[in-house]
């Protein structure tokens, strides 16, 4: 993702959650995010706490402050086979909690799933997002 915004002349920069803080959120950038949902529903590790930053009410004023306005995208990988139930879950929630903080889509909520079948895989659903 990072190599194709740079391929189009746009700036980029691929930073893992776990690094991420609150202030590295530029209000003029477009944020990306991808998440996946692993085990039984949560957030993979090097995302826990990024995520639970989101999710925290406490946090709500500062999450609010550093996303309010910020333009986003999200796409959520998942396993619709091994637990349907909880597909993308993770990618669900960050959705819809920034939007409730104030950020801006600018696409739709993306969601791959890697039970495809031999067809079609997580990366045609991404491909298909991402264009």
């Amino acid at each position: 993702l990072s190599r194709d915004a740079k391929a189009r002349k746009m700036s980029a920069r691929l930073s893992d959650l776990e690094e991420v803080t609150a202030g590295d959120i530029e209000k003029d950038e477009v944020l990306v995010l991808v998440m996946a949902t692993y085990g039984e529903g949560e957030p993979t590790d090097n995302a826990v706490d990024w995520y639970e930053w989101l999710m925290e009410a406490e946090n709500e004023s500062e999450c609010r402050e550093a996303l309010e306005g910020v333009k986003f995208a999200v796409f959520g990988l998942g396993n619709s086979a091994t637990y349907p139930e909880r597909y993308n879950v993770v990618g669900k929630a960050v959705h819809r909690r920034l939007v409730e903080l104030g950020a801006v889509p600018v696409i739709e909520l993306g969601l791959g799933d890697a039970a495809k079948s031999e067809q079609r895989c997580v990366d045609d659903d991404f491909e298909a997002w991402a264009n």
